[in-house]
């Protein structure tokens, strides 16, 4: 005997309808996926064309001044190598991640990062920070507070698993990033000019990379779905961070911005007519004839202007190892002689002489030829070029 087993025709179109149901949900969830794969893709190759511009940019800079010849800065050439390094580790942990899960990739990828991160480090350190916490009134206890941090994980590492493990990790690391951080931001505070506030956010930066790596590896305790958004969060945070602290290392062009003061000899103030009101000597070198100085720059501005129809006076003088800068107000000229041509000092310039008139502004309109009422104006350079040191 045959048995007919076919379902009624109502119970067939109710399948139908079901599994249908179920191959649409399974294409939307296949189509989300692979966006989210290839979206968390397209920001790993966004990281490293930011790491690969930075370190042309650091490589340009080394190479221009060895042309120049200069003595280029070693620390200058460690970042960009960290930075390229950085590349090449962010392209294995994409062998990694999308193509070939083989241990191969993930050694290679830590052997480039740490590199990347030492070479960095240094540089950073040797280039700025040795300024920077020079002035750290705490930096023994913040050691102890460190092998304090060190001890402690190790004794939890016992007792938790890898996931809480990795989140206390990274709340210490954050716990102690933040002191060194805020004297960080002091010591650029008191370098001053664009360096400060360039610096403030590359400051918001650091802690924007770190959140960034530390949120990254916790997509594989997670949910496919939930994991990818968490991986691709991870990634726009670090990308971020990158990207602040890039705006702050491109404006940059050597190591020698932060420690401008060392190069700043002399300021002298003017009168349009080339009378000496005021000097200052930062090195303490030998005394020259500042009066007659004062004059013969007076004379070659009205000079340039002469032969150049042009109503705007000279800005840089460079003689030998001597850079001399010069700015204008309505009633004076103010004079920096130093060893190097720094942009900084273009701003501090700038920045004295607007103060220096707003300060005189009653004596500069009708001086009666004592220069003893200008020696107000220390205030004004302990303001502008004494706050480092």
């Amino acid at each position: 005997m045959i048995h007919n087993h076919r379902l009624p025709v109502s119970v067939q179109g109710d399948r139908k309808e079901t599994m249908g149901r179920a191959r649409g949900l399974k294409l939307i969830f296949t189509i989300d996926l692979q966006s989210l794969r290839d979206f968390c893709l397209g920001i790993n190759y966004i990281e490293i064309a930011i790491e690969l511009e930075i370190f042309v940019f650091f490589l340009r800079g080394y190479r221009q001044t060895k042309a120049e010849g200069g003595i280029p800065g070693r620390n200058t050439l460690m970042a960009a190598l960290g930075f390229l390094l950085a590349a090449f580790s962010r392209g294995f942990y994409i062998q990694l991640d999308y193509y070939a899960p083989e241990p191969l990739y993930q050694y290679l990828a830590w052997f480039f990062l740490i590199l990347s991160i030492t070479l960095v480090l240094f540089a950073l350190f040797n280039g700025t920070g040795k300024l920077a916490f020079s002035r750290f009134r705490f930096r023994m206890q913040f050691v102890i507070l460190g092998i304090t941090f060190a001890i402690f994980l190790m004794i939890v590492r016992l007792y938790v698993d890898d996931l809480m493990f990795w989140i206390i990790v990274n709340i210490a690391g954050l716990a102690l990033m933040a002191p060194l951080i805020l004297q960080f931001l002091r010591w650029v505070n008191q370098v001053g000019g664009y360096i400060r506030r360039n610096f403030r956010i590359a400051a918001c930066g650091v802690p924007l990379i770190y959140s960034g790596i530390a949120i990254g590896p916790l997509w594989t305790y997670l949910p496919t779905i939930e994991g990818w958004i968490t991986k691709i969060i991870g990634h726009l945070t670090f990308i971020t961070g990158l990207c602040m602290v890039a705006i702050a290392l491109l404006s940059l062009p050597t190591w020698s911005e932060f420690d401008w003061e060392e190069k700043v000899e002399r300021l002298l103030v003017l009168l349009q007519s080339g009378i000496l009101v005021y000097e200052y000597n930062f090195q303490g070198e030998e005394e020259f004839d500042s009066d007659l100085v004062g004059c013969g720059l007076s004379g070659v501005v009205s000079l340039v202007k002469e032969m150049t129809g042009s109503e705007k006076g000279i800005k840089v003088i460079r003689q030998d190892q001597k850079i001399i800068y010069l700015e204008y107000g309505e009633h004076v000229t103010v004079v920096i002689i130093a060893s190097e041509e720094l942009r900084i000092l273009y701003e501090k310039i700038a920045n004295f002489t607007r103060e220096f008139e707003i300060l005189f502004t009653n004596i500069l309109g009708d001086w009666n030829g004592s220069t003893s009422e200008f020696q107000l104006a220390e205030s004004l350079v302990k303001k502008n070029f004494l706050s480092t040191q």
